[in-house]
């Protein structure tokens, strides 16, 4: 089944099916033209197909032998992502559908954030377009900015076809059952602690370790209000640590963070001191419960907007699929040799 989004040709096109072994850039070898200076990502449309692509040994690959081998492997998938794109122009036109360029704006920040959480923030994916292709995260922009556009209208599309008004209520209830397990909140504790870390050196300097923490925890069940003082001063977390020993978000009991020792000795206490050290693949833990909330199913009506999210999304795929299928079949495409 073709799935006509550009959203996901981004990446695909811009880093991964593209990348070549670190070589000069078109961009980068080809003289600037007299009327234009070259710029910007190296795509061929903006250097003569006799420039270099890269040099190996002072051979010279063109240009054009690059785009000739790109065409053999990926030609029919490359064409009928353009013509869906077309598609998408010509049905927004004739439904009178437009995009902004806030809209516009909004797109290339979506992806370009998209895309950089995938290499660990925006220093990794910098870093990843650097070396795979020689462009800047401006250079990336524009090419994204490029394909936003039909990205917006496609968005449109949808919201023209399915309204958020055709999904009512009845239609989330059998969803709600089907999937009654998803909706189970589970066990949660906001704790704080004092990491003393699993040292290396043998059975001796792992029970020195644990010492420490349970002298610790002694000194700790006698003046409670010191923990943060403690956490700050003696904890090897040193991040918690400047924060009293508080790790900053709940932790769910599904998730099982810390290993089952944590579990059986953490989550049945209320609230106070763990009365145990606890050891875990890290260390040995001092624990404060601050909060304990226990797991409960949620009710329909507060996964009611979630729900008809799912169902919304879902009806509108279909009914973008439904309507290009219909297009690309009726469409003329004329394809010129080359």
């Amino acid at each position: 089944m073709i799935k006509y989004s550009v959203n996901a040709l981004y990446l695909a096109l811009c880093i991964g099916a593209l990348v070549v072994a670190p070589c000069a850039s078109a961009a980068q070898k080809a003289k600037p033209s007299a009327k234009k200076p070259v710029a910007g990502p190296d795509l061929p449309s903006r250097v003569p197909l006799s420039a270099p692509f890269c040099m190996v040994n002072g051979e010279k690959i063109s240009i054009a032998n690059y785009v000739d081998r790109l065409s053999v492997r990926f030609a029919p998938e490359a064409r009928e992502a353009l013509i869906s794109e077309a598609l998408v122009r010509q049905e927004a036109r004739r439904r009178k559908l437009a995009a902004s360029p806030a809209e516009i704006d909004a797109t290339v920040k979506r992806v370009f954030a998209d895309n950089a959480r995938r290499y660990g923030g925006e220093k990794g994916l910098e870093a990843e377009l650097k070396r795979t292709r020689g462009w800047s995260r401006d250079d990336f922009r524009a090419v994204i900015r490029e394909q936003a556009h039909t990205e917006v209208l496609r968005e449109k599309l949808g919201q023209s076809l399915v309204k958020g008004s055709d999904v009512e209520d009845k239609d989330l209830e059998p969803l709600y059952e089907q999937q009654r397990d998803n909706f189970r909140q589970p066990d949660s504790v906001r704790i704080a602690h004092i990491l003393v870390k699993r040292p290396e050196g043998g059975e001796a300097a792992e029970k020195a370790a644990r010492a420490r923490a349970e002298d610790i925890l002694t000194r700790l069940k006698a003046t409670p209000a010191d923990f943060d003082r403690v956490a700050r001063e003696q904890s090897d977390d040193k991040t918690t640590g400047a924060q009293g020993g508080k790790i900053p978000t709940d932790l769910l009991r599904t998730a099982n963070p810390f290993g089952s020792n944590f579990e059986a000795l953490v989550y049945p206490v209320k609230q106070g001191l763990v009365p145990e050290v606890v050891a875990t693949p890290m260390g040995f833990h001092v624990i404060r419960v601050d909060a304990n909330k226990a797991g409960r199913q949620l009710p329909l009506a507060e996964v009611r907007e979630q729900l008809r999210t799912v169902v919304l999304t879902k009806r509108r795929e279909q009914a973008l699929e439904e309507l290009f299928v219909r297009l690309r079949t009726q469409a003329r495409v004329e394809t010129g040799k080359f």
